[in-house]
């Protein structure tokens, strides 16, 4: 198995919420999917640019691996904890009931529990089959951070 180095972010009491959790096992399971086939399927390496971006046009590209792990990540969370939504870099591809678009920082204050995806943070550097990307999930409860995962499963 790759490099297993996981940085969990908690609650200062220490206290690890069950989504938290869930995000821990969710991260886990996509990243070492794509830690295995990181130097060999091509076909998670296909990008193409993101239209919409704001920042003009070819400004960020997309992978198959950032579409797919997305999916995973959004349809594992949405299983374990059904009343959640998501915020992600990536368009819905299947969960657009469960995805905030457009909204109003404050507003997410009035949802129970969000969670924030990076399917592949450093999609430039998986893209090149370099070890420096990874997969992010930050969880919020009413608008406020309560922790995170991050896993680079190629370090």
């Amino acid at each position: 198995m790759a490099g297993f180095n996981t940085l969990l972010l908690e609650q200062e009491d220490g206290d690890l919420s069950d989504p938290i959790r869930c995000a821990l096992s969710a991260v886990l399971e996509v990243g070492m999917i794509f830690s295995s086939h990181t130097h060999g399927n091509d076909v998670f390496y296909e990008a193409h640019m993101k239209s919409g971006d704001p920042r003009g046009e070819g400004a960020q590209m997309v992978t198959l691996a950032d579409q797919i792990s997305q999916r995973q990540l959004v349809g594992m969370l949405s299983r374990l904890l059904p009343d959640a939504k998501f915020i992600s870099e990536e368009a819905p591809d299947g969960h657009e009931d469960l995805l905030i678009r457009d909204v109003d920082v404050g507003a997410i204050g009035e949802i129970d529990l969000v969670f924030g995806i990076d399917p592949i943070d450093g999609t430039l550097q998986f893209r090149h089959k370099m070890w420096e990307w990874s997969i992010s999930v930050g969880v919020m409860r009413k608008g406020v951070h309560v922790g995170g995962v991050i896993f680079a499963p190629d370090v």
